[in-house]
């Protein structure tokens, strides 16, 4: 999930779920604003992740991903939900 702002927002579900929020100071900024999430968009990849843990007790479990660049790749960037709460029983 993404948030384009024209004014400060919170954005904490973009946050939340391992989007972005991208703001713009003004309506004159939007275009480049817009410019940078179209980029975003068409770099992303998607990850699979299933538990090994097999309890179903409803407690928050967080999750850990780690970006291992090869040699002379640039720098690059995740983002991603940090957590999910297992079912509950």
């Amino acid at each position: 999930m993404y948030a384009v702002h024209v004014r400060p927002g919170k954005g904490q579900t973009a946050e939340q779920t391992g989007g972005d929020v991208l703001l713009a100071q003004s309506l004159a900024e939007l275009p480049d604003v817009v410019e940078r999430l179209s980029r975003e968009i068409r770099s992303q990849y998607l990850l699979g992740y299933s538990s090994t843990n097999p309890t179903n007790d409803g407690k928050y479990r967080r999750v850990k991903v780690e970006l291992t660049p090869p040699p002379g790749s640039p720098q690059l960037r995740a983002s991603w939900r940090h957590g999910y709460y297992a079912p509950p029983e």
